[in-house]
């Protein structure tokens, strides 16, 4: 199970708003996928953050199709080669 948090936007001074729910892998890929075919309930392309349980890791995806990784546990060889299979499409 991880958290899984979708930036809503707000002020740069006053606070970002965040939307917070935990959900199991299967089931957040499921909705990822709604997610992307419906452009994200017409929000746009929110930043979005998935993040352990424990908080030993955490994956951010943002609106300029940069993701990123930071913690322990997190598998480099395998981001790495998802990396370069997907550079080549």
């Amino acid at each position: 199970m991880v958290y899984f948090l979708i930036d809503c936007g707000g002020d740069w001074y006053i606070g970002e708003k965040f939307r917070i729910f935990e959900s199991y892998i299967p089931e957040l890929i499921k909705i990822l996928t709604l997610l992307n075919q419906t452009f994200w309930l017409d929000l746009g392309l929110p930043d979005y953050y998935l993040v352990s349980k424990k908080y030993k890791w955490i994956v951010g995806f943002n609106h300029h199709d940069v993701v990123s990784f930071a913690g322990e546990g997190l598998d480099i060889q395998a981001i790495n080669a998802l990396k370069s299979s997907t550079c080549n499409l």
